[in-house]
């Protein structure tokens, strides 16, 4: 299974802007976390169809949760980097293998807690205010084509 590889160097002129958010200092439930996203921001996020990639001994699940943005017009996608749902698909029968039970989209960035994409490339996901109780904020990354990562947001839209 390959993993997606984030270039920061913006030459390529396709790219794509996607946002990073690390959640973890707010020690919240998925669903409390968006509570307090939608009640901050007037948003409406829902949870989406799972985000779902298989490799040769596992199929990963990660959670899609949305809402469309009035400001900018744009509908928001926030995909969890780390796998909710792990099955096995058949039994390892290598002794070293990339796969593992749990996925990150981001594999250098297990810190990561959702990867956040606009519908029309927007750069700017400061508009989206996390709650009072976190203190980061979404910080946006430029994605290229090289990446698995580029193509897996893109097919997902």
């Amino acid at each position: 299974m390959k993993y997606p590889t984030l270039l920061l160097d913006d030459q390529d002129s396709d790219v794509i802007e996607i946002g990073i958010l690390q959640a973890n200092n707010t020690p919240l439930p998925e669903h409390e976390f968006f509570f307090h996203i939608n009640r901050k921001n007037h948003l409406k996020f829902t949870r989406k169809e799972d985000l779902e990639l298989r490799g040769k001994y596992y199929r990963y699940r990660h959670s899609v949760h949305s809402a469309y943005h009035k400001i900018s017009q744009n509908t928001l996608h926030f995909i969890s980097n780390k796998s909710i749902k792990t099955l096995k698909e058949k039994e390892l029968d290598e002794l070293f293998t990339e796969e593992n039970e749990i996925n990150y989209l981001l594999k250098n960035h297990k810190e990561i807690t959702y990867i956040v994409k606009a519908t029309d490339n927007m750069s700017d996901f400061c508009l989206i205010l996390p709650f009072d109780t976190s203190p980061t904020q979404i910080q946006s990354l430029p994605l290229t084509k090289d990446s698995n990562l580029y193509f897996l947001i893109q097919n997902y839209e």
